[in-house]
Parts: C-alpha cells; sequence; structure tokens
C-alpha cells in the first residue's frame, strides 16, 4: 500500500471528457507508476488482468489492467 499526498495531480483528467489523461507533469509521473507497477505484477506472476485502486484524499479510482491496456471509471 503506498499514500500519495492530496496535492499531486491526479493521472487523469475530469474536467474534459475529450481529454482523459492529464498532462501536467504530476499526472504524468503517477500514471507511469501505476503502469510500472501493473507490467510488475504481470511478470511475476501469471494473470489474465489485474484490479488497482487509486486513492487521492476522498476520492477513488478503479482501474481494471489486462494486457492490452486499462478501463478506468469515470
Amino acid at each position: 500500500l503506498e499514500v500519495k499526498p492530496y496535492k499531486i495531480n491526479s493521472p487523469f483528467n475530469d474536467s474534459d471528457p475529450a481529454v482523459f489523461v492529464d498532462i501536467q507533469q504530476d499526472g504524468v509521473k503517477l500514471r507511469g507508476q501505476l503502469i510500472s507497477y501493473a507490467v510488475a505484477q504481470f511478470a511475476h506472476q501469471f494473470r489474465t488482468h489485474l484490479f488497482m485502486v487509486l486513492v487521492r484524499g476522498k476520492t477513488a479510482r478503479f482501474i481494471r489492467w489486462d494486457h492490452a491496456g486499462a478501463i478506468v471509471n469515470l
């Protein structure tokens, strides 16, 4: 379990549905870290998919990973 301070930007942009990913530097770094966690788990365990919960302050995101990519709830 890793806890991030609330002041770090979310890796996802909720304000504009056309552009879902956040391009701010903190958002890009956090998204890269989430990807590295998923890649490490897939590399060490035989899985078809995995679930991840990203908690930031009072909000949470559920992320479903498979070998093709990720699905994030809105």
